[in-house]
């Protein structure tokens, strides 16, 4: 059967690609299917003879996703996605094809494309029926460990009672066949005396009844030291006014919990009974709160359990501070500032809980309209705040203008320019550069009657240009003489409005107060508390 293609565009090998909008749905399985025509450099259909194409993604470092693509024909594939390449409802910044030769060696690479991937009815709603027959299975052993624990206690009682019965019966015999007898030779009843505190060896009978109640009471405590009570249920945000509940429903119940509240950041477990001692508890988050990157954890006593929920910090941000993207569950947390001298962003946010001091991840994305990615990120940290701070290369442009020379720079440490009208050299002087061999020097003269601009002489601090016209060192200078300078040394300079970039950290708490679980956002209570 013929596919029908429904996602059309171009991909170039060296060009940034513009294919619009690509929107798939989640478990659309073999209906959402790309064509694409890939050219290269020329902007000529790509020679796919030989070759085999791979569709590349992923949606975390330890989940690469690599699929193999259809070539129809020189320059032009086919690819139907999969449930790898819709794992979940997210924006995919990162995909792009693999060209291969027949040996699996790299020959070349498309420029990246984006694709949302939106949710369906399937991945939003969720079977109960599982968890239902677990809680069923666990609370049917619950309930036998209470019965059979019940039944050898009842049977305690009952074996003391029918030995002290059975002792006494025994007695009575034995002391009816030798009562003549004693009577003859005990008249006062002194040896029967003796007799009966001298049985069972050197103890008197007292000391061996305490010893038998004794050992009949450890029994006893032991069996009932073994009776647990079950804890269990499914809570979730209300959509309604946003406070949470237990759900009681058709397909969920809960057992032995008295009601739910909020407590500082934490939500709150009572429990309808007194406990003694914990035993277990486990709090799981189902398939769509794990979708949009919630754990939770919860602090137990004898009498409630705090719940503690926790989510990575993922946000996108602009280089003015605007928060471009942060789900509203943590907006509130987040603050974003720009450093006072420009050179970055101050990141202040709630301390990062993951047991480790991983580096932030800073992923630059591609600025919108015409504006050049000019900068690089790098960063610093501490488990309260992350610090993007910027570089570029060490460049600016000069102005003739008013006698003098004008300097723009996005550099922190701005460069000066100086004109001699004597020489006519023109020095340009910037903060040292450590070692010039891996700094060359470009200068592009842009004016506008066609002067030339040679350079003189390079150092680790400065440079020296001078403008010709037709041949001649110009010593007198108009509005005309401008020009632009890099350098390949990277220094720290001021961070653009235009840039954006994503900011990815470790796990944050979220105070319950804002957890957000929709409609379809559930969280499994389970516990045995000793009672």
């Amino acid at each position: 059967m013929v596919k029908k293609i429904k996602w059309v565009g171009t991909l170039s090998t060296t060009e940034r690609n513009n294919i619009g909008l690509i929107q798939v749905r989640q478990n659309n399985v073999n209906s959402e299917v790309l064509g694409f025509n890939i050219v290269d450099g020329n902007g000529e259909p790509y020679d796919l003879k030989n070759r085999k194409v791979l569709f590349c993604t992923y949606f975390d470092r330890f989940a690469p996703v690599e699929q193999y693509a259809e070539v129809i024909e020189n320059g032009k594939i086919v690819y139907t996605m999969n449930e790898h390449d819709m794992q979940k409802p997210v924006r995919i910044n990162f995909a792009y094809f693999k060209i291969m030769d027949e040996k699996d060696n790299l020959v070349d690479t498309t420029q990246n494309f984006s694709y949302d991937i939106i949710p369906s009815i399937e991945s939003k709603c969720m079977n109960a029926e599982p968890y239902i027959i677990r809680l069923e299975e666990v609370l049917d052993v619950f309930l036998q460990i209470n019965t059979d624990a019940k039944k050898e206690l009842e049977q305690i009682i009952i074996d003391f009672n029918k030995q002290i019965i059975e002792q006494q019966q025994n007695f009575d015999i034995w002391f009816e066949s030798i009562r003549h007898i004693l009577e003859s030779v005990d008249p006062g009843g002194l040896l029967l005396s003796e007799i009966i505190e001298a049985r069972n060896g050197e103890e008197k009978l007292n000391v061996r009844l305490t010893k038998l109640e004794n050992n009949n009471n450890e029994r006893i405590k032991t069996a009932v030291n073994r009776s647990v009570t079950s804890v269990f249920g499914v809570i979730r945000k209300s959509t309604k006014d946003e406070s949470w509940e237990i759900i009681t429903d058709n397909t969920h119940q809960n057992l032995n919990i008295k009601n739910i509240e909020v407590v500082g950041n934490a939500l709150r477990i009572n429990f309808d009974f007194p406990g003694n001692k914990v035993g277990t508890f486990s709090v799981t988050n189902d398939e769509y709160m794990s979708s949009i990157g919630y754990t939770a954890g919860a602090s137990v006593g004898v009498n409630y359990c705090d719940i503690y929920f926790y989510k990575d910090l993922d946000i996108v941000v602009k280089g003015d501070g605007t928060v471009v993207y942060v789900s509203d569950d943590i907006k509130n947390l987040i603050k974003v500032e720009q450093r006072n001298n420009l050179s970055g962003l101050t990141i202040k946010h709630p301390k990062i809980n993951d047991g480790t001091n991983r580096p932030p991840e800073i992923t630059q994305m591609p600025n919108y309209g015409n504006f050049p990615n000019a900068n690089e990120f790098r960063t610093s940290w501490t488990d309260i705040e992350t610090y993007v701070l910027t570089y570029s290369q060490l460049n600016g442009s000069a102005f003739f203008k008013n006698d003098k020379f004008e300097i723009n720079s996005n550099n922190l440490n701005m460069p000066t320019v100086n004109f001699d009208s004597i020489t006519g050299n023109i020095t340009v002087t910037h903060i040292p550069i450590n070692n010039d061999t891996y700094s060359p020097l470009q200068v592009q003269s842009f004016s506008g009657i066609g002067y030339d601009l040679k350079i003189i002489s390079v150092s680790d601090r400065q440079f020296v240009v001078k403008f010709y016209n037709n041949g001649l060192p110009m010593t007198k200078l108009d509005e005309q003489c401008r020009f632009t300078f890099t350098r390949g040394a990277i220094v720290p300079s001021k961070i653009s409005e235009v840039d954006r970039f994503v900011v990815k950290r470790g796990k944050i708490n979220v105070p319950a107060a804002d957890v957000i679980t929709g409609e379809f956002g559930n969280f499994w209570l389970s516990g045995l508390i000793n009672t």
